[in-house]
Order: C-alpha cells, then structure tokens, then sequence
C-alpha cells in the first residue's frame, strides 16, 4: 500500500494545473491560495467548499487543525477517500476549482519597492535628504560617543 505522501505526489502530477511545491509540507497553491498539502500528522487536507466538505464530512472527513486552530475551509480527508482513486481525483478537481474561483491574492512579487520605482521613473515622493553636521553638532556628538565608550570600559575595570 502506498503513502498519503506518494498517492499525493501522483494526484498532484496528474493534474495538469497543479504543481507540488514545499519542502518540509508538500502543498499546491492556486492564485496565492493554498489549496491541498499534507499535515505534520501525514493526512490529506483540501480547501473545498461547503458543500463538498459536507459529504466529505459523511464520508469520515473532519476539520482541519492546525496549531489548535480550525483551518477555513479546510477538510482532512479519510484514509478510505484516500485510497479510492477516483473519488481521490474528483475531491482534487474540485478543490482546486473552489480555490481558483477567490480572488487572487498580492504575491511578494506584485508589489514593488521604492528603489524600483525611483529606477523607473515613478513620480513618487523622495526621501529627505540628510543635512551635514556643522562643525559645532559633529563635536557635541564625538564627545558624547566618547563619555559613552569611557562609561563603559569605567564599569569593566572593577
């Protein structure tokens, strides 16, 4: 018999969207979503909707938890679901159906830094500029810096 994490593995290579991603925790995303992985406890959780959870939930499938919280959305599978490949594939299609349909998230890549759109020539607000000392503040800062270090090494010598 095979392990959730193979069966998985071969779910995940059949479906042509899908693409297996982590490293530690196998997951599939869709839109910034995730949308399947597999728990630290080895078990197959899928984002669903309501209605397929509930006859996932007939079936012996319960909520998801993850770090004593309930997961939106999210059904872990019964190993009997499991090992059924067809209904397997079905449960699959219609997770990442449910999850294509939200609103796509803002990756890290959409956003862009305020060095990108100062290179692009974004009319953007600049930073102040910093002004230089004048001699006077330049000396009042040395001689604190030197206060500070003689503090110091004065409570180490003891």
């Amino acid at each position: 018999m095979a392990s959730v994490v193979d069966i998985y593995r071969a779910l995940v290579a059949s479906h042509s969207d899908a693409e297996l991603k982590g490293k530690t925790i196998p997951y599939t995303s869709c839109n910034g979503h995730m949308f399947s992985f597999i728990t630290k406890e080895g078990e197959l959780a899928l984002r669903v909707d309501a209605a397929t959870r509930e006859k996932i939930a007939k079936r012996g499938g319960r909520p998801c938890l993850q770090y004593g919280r309930e997961m939106k959305d999210f059904i872990v599978l019964p190993a009997a679901l499991v090992n059924d490949a067809r209904s397997l594939e079905r449960c699959f299609a219609a997770s990442y159906e449910h999850t294509r349909a939200l609103p796509p998230k803002p990756t890290s890549g959409a956003r862009t830094s305020s060095k990108k759109k100062a290179a692009s020539g974004s009319t953007s607000k600049k930073p102040a500029e910093r002004r230089p000392l004048t001699p006077k503040k330049a000396t009042e800062k040395a001689a604190k810096a030197v206060a500070k270090r003689s503090t110091k090494r004065a409570g180490r010598t003891k």
